[in-house]
């Protein structure tokens, strides 16, 4: 590729960039071949709904857990010890999963996914930004998040499609091999990047991080799965964001912190992860809302909804290298209000839609949206992560996924809040109205955040004299 060459990349450099997005990409693809052999694996194990939805509970819950000690691990041991080691767990959890004898067994499989996924994500970014020079990391990470927005583009249909022609244990077992080849040609490929640090993990640190972000995730699917508040959730939530204040101040009072939360300080930073914790709400939004409009309102198939969702993502995932390129050619400013003022366009476009609507409208209003998270994810990453020193990148790199994880969750559970507020109006629920109403409430809320976070980007991202920098 033109971009390696420019780069001036080295053979062995440009394989190792190869594998480490490769691994990325098993990683996210993972994340959306669940769903689909659910009912396959409820029927066989003879576990209900409830007790399913754990395989993607506790995937999320340890993940997030993962992504901000990935920082220490970082700190603490070589890169290339960590990809293999990261590979490899993803592998055996793989293979437990195909195994599956019993429910329990498939839930040691997603723990081990999990800590493997929450450690590459962090990982992965911090590399690109130590091998790519500056004005080439803008393509660097439009790469990477073509890739990761491509994966959920066809993972629930090759889910799909290998259960329904062999079994689900044979989704898992499909996936185990690609982890395997990534750790083989890891060893012989990935060189160390980074500086090496004497760092002992502090564990009031990792005890305040772990009850933290699990009680707060977990309020919030308790949201999202009973359609609303209860004491439970609130005081899940209470709990998770007292205990995250703690986890805050005891890094802040250490000299060498699990996870360097001074890079909040860096203005640059902290806007542009401003910026991306509501995008990252909008993302699970509509991964929510669309769906039950589409099919509960307008009364298509879910197979109608996989169509709808499916070009937008994969113009979602091209658009990321068109926003990499804008940023090293012009910096961060215009690539980000362009893509703002697609999100605004697209949730405004929600806002007027009905019962009598054309599903082609929805179509229009998700590849926009789609455009917009790509103009807007790749250029803010590559801007917070620029302005940190390279000994920072990796901290920084862990606090942006923590965030976008917490926001995704808090989000998704006022999306939930409010639409069952609307809905609980009607005499029905469940009725047609109902849904709705719950859409439309749920469609002006995100359109004003929106119109928020265009103020944002228009105040708070500005270009300098080198681009990216």
């Amino acid at each position: 590729m033109s971009l390696f060459r420019d780069a001036q990349l080295t053979r062995k450099q440009t394989i190792m960039t190869i594998v480490l997005v490769a691994g990325a990409f098993i990683s996210v693809l993972n994340q959306t071949i669940v769903s689909p052999a659910l009912p396959g694996i409820m029927s066989e194990l003879g576990v209900d709904v409830s007790t399913a939805q754990w395989l993607i509970t506790i995937f999320t819950l340890v993940m997030a857990i993962m992504i901000p000690v990935t920082a220490y691990l970082l700190d603490r041991f070589s890169i290339r010890t960590l990809y293999i080691f990261a590979m490899a767990l993803f592998a055996i959890g793989s293979l437990l999963l195909a195994w599956g004898p019993v429910f329990s067994v498939l839930i040691l499989g997603r723990v081990l996914q999990a800590i493997s996924s929450g450690m590459l994500s962090p990982m992965i970014m911090s590399i690109l930004m130590w091998i790519f020079p500056l004005g080439f990391r803008g393509r660097a990470m439009g790469l990477y998040s073509l890739v990761v927005a491509f994966a959920p583009a066809i993972g629930p249909t090759y889910s799909g499609v290998m259960v329904d022609l062999v079994s689900w244990h044979f989704v898992f077992l499909s996936i185990a091999p690609l982890a395997v080849i990534a750790a083989v040609i890891a060893f012989f490929t990935i060189e160390d990047f980074g500086e090496r640090r004497s760092v002992t993990l502090d564990k009031l640190s990792l005890i305040l991080s772990t009850f933290g972000l699990a009680s707060l995730l977990y309020g919030c699917s308790i949201i999202g799965s009973a359609g609303g508040l209860s004491t439970e959730s609130v005081g899940a939530i209470a709990a998770g964001l007292l205990i995250l204040v703690l986890f805050g101040l005891r890094q802040l009072s250490l000299e060498k912190p699990m996870l360097e939360l001074r890079v909040l300080k860096n203005r640059k930073f902290l806007s542009a992860a401003s910026i991306i914790m509501l995008f990252q709400a909008a993302i699970l939004v509509l991964s929510v809302i669309l769906p039950i409009y589409i099919q509960t309102v307008l009364g298509y198939s879910a197979t109608m909804t996989g169509l709808v969702f499916l070009p937008g993502a994969v113009f979602m995932a091209g658009m990321s290298m068109v926003s990499g390129r804008l940023f090293d050619r012009h910096g961060p400013r215009k690539p980000v209000l362009m893509g703002a003022a697609a999100l605004v366009i697209s949730f405004l476009g929600l806002v007027i839609l009905d019962a009598g609507s054309s599903v082609w409208l929805v179509f229009i209003c998700y590849a926009i949206s789609g455009g917009g998270i790509a103009l807007l994810n790749t250029p803010l990453s590559t801007w917070a992560l620029n302005s940190l020193d390279d000994k920072e990148v990796h901290h920084g790199s862990a606090v942006l996924n923590t965030l976008r994880q917490a926001a995704g969750a808090i989000g998704t559970a006022l999306l939930v809040t409010v639409m069952s507020i609307a809905m609980s109006a009607y005499p029905d629920p469940d009725s047609i109205a109902a849904n709705m109403a719950g859409f439309n409430a749920t469609s002006v809320c995100m359109a004003a955040i929106m119109i928020v976070l265009f103020m944002l980007a228009f105040f708070l991202v500005h270009d300098t004299k080198l681009a990216g920098n």
